[in-house]
């Protein structure tokens, strides 16, 4: 008994594959059965700074999919709205697949008076929105440019 306690110890002493056990067990802040807490706490532990510091940062789409680390944002290019909705989602299944915790980025895009690509509606800006005192108007602007970033 005391000699496979000793091989025991030498196996998962030396072999490298010890090294990545923490991930290879199972991947608690991708498990919505889970608490926020706990699964925020399990991402944490598995994050490199350089992860923690590109999760704050912003890329382009083009580059994004460049790299093995994810950023936490990507800008939306001044491009014709489709093409940036196609670019949208082949971005995030790239994070998702490619990058080692599979971090989905965050997208930005200007969209207070209407989303800034080509071929999108440009509405007036918020001080002239304001001045017509009809918020059903607003509202149903708003759902316009929703539906137009989607």
């Amino acid at each position: 008994m005391k000699e496979i306690k000793i091989c025991a110890f030498f196996i998962l002493a030396f072999n490298p594959l010890f090294l990545y056990i923490p991930q290879l067990t199972a991947q608690i802040y991708k498990d919505p059965k889970y608490g926020i807490e706990m699964r925020l706490d399990d991402l944490i532990k598995r994050m490199t700074l350089e992860e923690k510091i590109r999760q704050m940062s912003m890329h382009s789409f083009e580059g994004f999919r460049k790299e093995s680390i994810a950023y936490g944002v990507v800008e939306s290019p001044f491009i014709h709205a489709k093409e940036v909705a196609k670019q949208s989602y082949y971005t995030k299944s790239y994070a998702q697949k490619s990058t080692r915790l599979g971090i989905p980025p965050i997208q930005i895009a200007e969209c207070l008076h209407g989303l800034l690509a080509f071929g999108a509606t440009i509405f007036p800006q918020a001080i002239n929105q304001g001045s017509t005192w009809n918020s059903k108007l607003i509202e149903e602007m708003g759902k316009a440019i929703a539906k137009e970033a989607e």
